[in-house]
Parts: structure tokens; sequence; C-alpha cells
């Protein structure tokens, strides 16, 4: 079982933990699946409204993008913009895991409810598949207030309930292969059918239970963490999640002050004084960062990103190759291993370490051809297709200029990538301690 603390994945509320306990909750999460089925977003081969529809409304409070968990690293979000001419969006939802999805959503209300519909406008399916995919719409309540959208979808399992119990109220269709149904009902049979049902359809339940977004750059979730403070200032967990909010929104010595504040009132906490490193290291001062780690982080790959941030590089490569020794590689990881060594070693030592992080997914491979020169500046861009692995493309190519001489050009792909705002990642802190 490894041991090495988290630092790229922190999730929830803001943490960087030893996978010890991930371990502990990767496990209770596998019993939680199989002893309770999942609550499926229910596909629609029409949609929610017909042409013309008085029910269509545009809500502009909607435009710009929400995070949901604020506070993990990243965060998944959406972004609303405006279709031209049109009264409906594109909605661009950016998952924690790095995918990235783009829907035409379209806003109506029915009786007092808002409720989404949303269809995946990606060729890519087709192009692969032709007839075989179908591009099914999905409804999603939504309750809208100044700072916070909360979102609850149709879900197989509520629906499931109803139909057991009045199986021809709506046309539908489900397989014996799968316990999948997909609704086959006009938008008017759906309109009234939604409205009928909409304190049991939607997953999961009313407002209060229903998933939050917040507005970037918004005033609600740190008001939320401020108003907690004003109850109890001295709720270090509180003041751990204000810190990382601070640092979330670029606002560094704030988070500095805030999190110092939480190890003051709880010095044994290895959580708190991980997050007042991370934001010693977003104020590039590595030194202060490695007096804030707890005890158990000093070990070779915390120590080896510290050491990165000093320009340090022959020793960085040092630390990560004991970490890799005793831990195995992590992709990750890698990447920042592999941009020191081009600093510090040879061409032969950079290909060697390329062997040994096989690419995990595509754009491992993308990464993996940029640093063997297979492909361009440009082509990596035109790769990154989510704000990560954007930040990552500006920050290796910064890196590059940066190791050819070009220091201007360097700085500005470091802007970039710190422009990205993907707060946690490696790429991202490697970025701003640059600039």
């Amino acid at each position: 079982m490894r041991s090495t603390p988290q630092i790229k994945t922190l999730a929830g509320r803001p943490r960087i933990r030893g996978t010890h306990r991930t371990a502990l909750t990767i496990v209770f999460a596998m019993l939680l699946v199989a002893c309770e089925p999942a609550n499926v977003a229910v596909g629609s081969l029409q949609p929610l409204y017909g042409e013309r529809d008085r029910s269509i409304v545009f809500e502009p409070r909607l435009l710009g993008t929400w995070d949901k968990n604020p506070g993990s690293v990243p965060a998944s979000s959406w972004t609303f913009e405006q279709i031209e001419g049109e009264d409906a969006y594109t909605l661009t939802d950016r998952r924690s895991d790095g995918g990235t999805g783009v829907y035409r959503a379209v806003l109506v209300r029915l009786d007092g409810l808002l409720v989404l519909d949303l269809s995946p406008v990606t060729d890519e399916p087709s192009e692969t598949y032709g007839s075989n995919l179908l591009r099914l719409h999905t409804f999603h309540r939504v309750w809208l207030d100044s700072d916070v959208l909360r979102e609850a979808w149709l879900a197989d399992i509520p629906l499931k309930s109803i139909l057991d119990q009045r199986r021809g109220e709506i046309r539908h269709e489900r397989f014996e292969s799968s316990p999948q149904i997909i609704l086959t009902a006009s938008p008017d049979e759906l309109q009234r059918f939604v409205t009928r049902h909409a304190a049991e359809l939607f997953y999961p339940g009313e407002k209060e239970k229903a998933s939050p977004y917040y507005r970037r750059e918004n005033q609600a979730y740190l008001r939320s963490l401020e108003d907690q403070l004003q109850l109890n200032a001295s709720d270090a967990d509180a003041l751990e999640s204000l810190g990382m909010e601070y640092l979330r929104q670029g606002h560094y010595n704030e988070a500095r002050d805030t999190l110092q504040r939480a190890v003051n009132l709880e010095p044994q906490d290895s959580d708190h004084r991980g997050a007042l490193a991370f934001a010693w290291l977003y104020l590039k001062d590595p030194v202060e960062a490695r007096n804030a780690l707890p005890d158990e982080w000093k070990i070779d790959c915390v120590l080896a990103i510290t050491y990165f941030h000093e320009r340090r590089f022959a020793e960085t490569t040092q630390s990560f190759e004991s970490c890799f020794a005793r831990e195995g590689y992590d992709t990750q990881l890698g990447m920042m291993y592999v941009v020191a060594l081009e600093f510090s070693s040879s061409r032969l030592a950079v290909e060697d370490a390329l062997k040994k992080f096989p690419p995990g997914n595509s754009w491992d491979a993308h990464v993996h051809d940029y640093f063997r020169d297979q492909i361009n500046d440009e082509q990596l861009l035109r790769q990154a297709r989510n704000d990560v692995r954007e930040c990552q493309a500006h920050f290796l190519i910064g890196m590059r200029r940066l190791a050819q001489g070009d220091h201007e050009g360097g700085h500005a792909h470091f802007q970039k990538s710190a422009d990205t705002r993907a707060f946690g990642t490696l790429a991202h802190l490697g970025a701003v301690a640059f600039l």
C-alpha cells in the first residue's frame, strides 16, 4: 500500500493526505456502490420543449462559470455561454478527472420549476459509431440564487418506481440486457409528466439536498465560511477551508495568514500544516514551505517539489528518483521530473525517463511526443482541450523556452498557464513559481 501524500487531487474539503486514509475511503465507496444502485440520469429521445415553445426562458444570470466543490483541486465546473441569436446556451462541463463535455442547454419553465434540457453537441461519437449511438436529452432541475446554482437530475430509480406503479403513464422503452430506461414521449407529454411528478423524479431531491455550484469569484462561499467563523473563531477546519478558497481565488497573502491561524490553533494537524506549505509555495517561498511541512511529509517527492521551486534541478531529480525507487512511478510527478532532467541532464537521460512513465491516456501520449520533439508547441496546445491540460501545455512550453534561454517567451507561457486557474495542479504551482 502506497503512503505518499497526494498533493494533486485534493477533493471535497481541501486536503493533502496520505493514501492510507484514501484507500479506506475507496473501500467504503466500493461497498456503498455494491449495496446501493446508482441514480443514473435518464435519457429522452425528445427534448423537453417544442419549436417556438413559450416555456423556453433565457436567464442571463446563468452566464459565466460555476464551480462545484470550489475547494477541490481541480474543481468541477459548468460554464454557460449564450448561443448567438438563440435563447439557449452552450454548456461546457469540466470534470475534476480532466474530462470535458459540451452540451446544448435550453432552460424550460414549468409551473414554477426551472429545468435544463441538456444534449451533447460533439460530432466525435457519430464519426466513430455512425447510427449506433443516439444523442439523448437529459433533464436537470435547477435553483438559481445570486451566487449559487443547485442542480438535481431526473434519475432512473425514482422513475422506475413511478412506472412500476403506473406502467402506461409515459411512453418509454426498457431493455432486457440493460437496466436503462429511455423516454420516448413527445415534448408536451414530457412536460406534463415532469410537472406532475417533480417532487419525486429528481435526485437528490429538494433544493436543500441538490448539488451546489458556486459562481466563480463569488462572495457567497467566502461569506458562508466567514459567517461560520463569526460563530466560532476557533474553528480551525473552517479557517483551513477559507484559506484554501483564498488560494483558489489568487489571494495568496490572505491565504497564508488564514492558514497560519489554523496552524496556531491546531499545530499538530498535518492537513493544516500541509495547506500552509501549499500557500508558501504560491508565494514563491519554498524554504518556508519546507518549514511548514509536517515531519511525515518531509519525504522525497514533496521535497522534490520545493527544490523545483528553487530551481535546484539536480536535487529535484535526485529526490524524485528516491521517491520512485520506494513508491513506484507516478505520471504527474513524472512530468515535473522530466522537466527537471531537461535542465540538469543529457537528452539520453530524458529519453530513459520517458520509458519509465508509459502514457496512461491520449494526453499523456501527446506530452511524451512533445518531450521527444515529435510535435511542436502549437500541436500540443491544440490537444489541450480543458483547463488542466492547457495549464500543463503552457507550463511545459514555458519551461522549454526557459531552457533555451528565451526568458521572455517562457514568462509569457507561464502567465498563460497561471491564467487557466487550474489551481492546485503541479503545472499551475510551477508556473506561478516561475513568474
